[in-house]
């Protein structure tokens, strides 16, 4: 039995209208994939509404089980919303949490990871003709609480279930037509790519690119899955595979950073656990290092007698850019520079973000 797990996001399963329409799609593709697993995420907006009651509530507490649990009920309506919409179509569908499945994940409240995942439910569905539509995001601990992936986990959920079901290709359904140059909303101009490397496409991810979560890719390297990414509104467009042995790519992205300052420096042998740190340096004013956003309650936890700025934009180039391009992004006109970062295969700046898409534009026609 030859399986394809496809992943809807939450732009294409904004509102009924949006369901609809991807419920179209799969009924559609019935005819390639009959043995198909549909992984969803919430609808857009959701999951933003719900971490906002979150904080509203809790002020600077920070991820926590309950949290989990109330962030990962938007899949749940979408997935029982979608799964009717199939079955009124004809087409034999059930619904699944994560839970259900069982994905069972470590502890790692708000960015979890998978451990083990159960897979002769699911395939007792496809084997009966049943379309299982499953919540992305969300998992379950092995003394039963209820988990999330980290935002943008639904791919990772659609990657696990591909790897434990040895599914022929993993789907990524959104809403441009594949991986590009740069986000096509900001720059109209982005070039699309046919293929993509697993490595160029993990740098892209972990330093801004929105199609993809990191987790995701990490897991179909591990395990071979190739990733074909699609557009929910012409699912007949070529898109971008994700695979092993593609080509090496060049593109600009950015990503919300905090600039973090220590005035001592913190006892060597104590480690930042589950935190990027991008780039750090130490003077005599002490310790200073920058992280994502997303890091901020991991670093005030381990070390809390570290101060950070407000958000910051860091606008990067990925990939074998050209001499110009880099040149374009250290010297903007106009627009102050506060900090540059340097990784192999990665050049970036860090800047306001009022300044973000005017960066782009720029930077983005000094690409070959």
């Amino acid at each position: 039995m030859q399986i394809v797990v496809k992943k809807f996001g939450g732009t294409s399963l904004a509102n009924v209208d949006s369901i609809h329409h991807v419920a179209n799609v799969i009924q559609q593709s019935q005819q390639k994939h009959p043995a198909c697993v549909v992984v969803v995420s919430a609808m857009a907006g959701t999951t933003n509404n719900l971490q906002y009651w979150c904080d509203e509530l809790s002020g600077s507490l920070g991820p926590n089980p309950d949290r989990d649990m109330v962030l990962s009920s938007g899949e749940m309506v979408t997935a029982g919303l979608l799964s009717i919409a199939l079955q009124a179509r004809g087409v034999p569908a059930r619904a699944w949490t994560g839970w259900q499945v069982p994905i069972v994940t470590n502890e790692d409240w708000g960015r979890c990871d998978g451990v083990f995942t159960g897979s002769s439910a699911l395939v007792s569905d496809l084997s009966s003709g049943v379309v299982p539509v499953v919540c992305g995001f969300q998992g379950v601990t092995p003394g039963g609480r209820i988990t999330t992936l980290g935002r943008g986990g639904s791919d990772t959920t659609a990657v696990i279930l591909a790897a434990a079901l040895k599914a022929e290709v993993c789907e990524i359904f959104t809403d441009v037509q594949g991986v590009y140059t740069a986000d096509p909303a900001y720059v109209p101009a982005a070039r699309s790519y046919g293929d993509v490397s697993y490595e160029a496409m993990l740098t892209l991810s972990q330093f801004g690119a929105k199609v993809l979560h990191a987790n995701a890719i990490i897991w179909a390297k591990n395990h071979g899955i190739p990733l074909h990414v699609l557009s929910t509104a012409k699912p007949d467009q070529s898109g971008t595979w994700i695979r092993e042995n593609a080509q090496q790519v060049c593109g600009v992205v950015y990503k919300p950073v905090l600039s973090w300052r220590m005035s001592s420096l913190p006892d060597q042998e104590q480690e930042m656990m589950g935190v990027s740190i991008i780039d750090r340096s130490v003077s005599a004013k002490g310790l200073h290092f920058l992280t994502w956003v997303d890091d901020y309650h991991q670093v005030k936890s381990q070390w809390p007698d570290a101060a950070c700025s407000d958000p910051k934009m860091l606008v990067s180039l990925i990939g074998n850019s050209s001499s110009s391009a880099q040149y374009a992004l250290r010297n903007p006109p106009k627009i102050p520079i506060e900090h540059c970062v340097q990784q192999p295969g990665v050049l970036g700046v860090m800047v306001e973000q009022k300044h973000v898409y005017d960066m782009i534009q720029h930077v983005h026609t000094h690409l070959v």
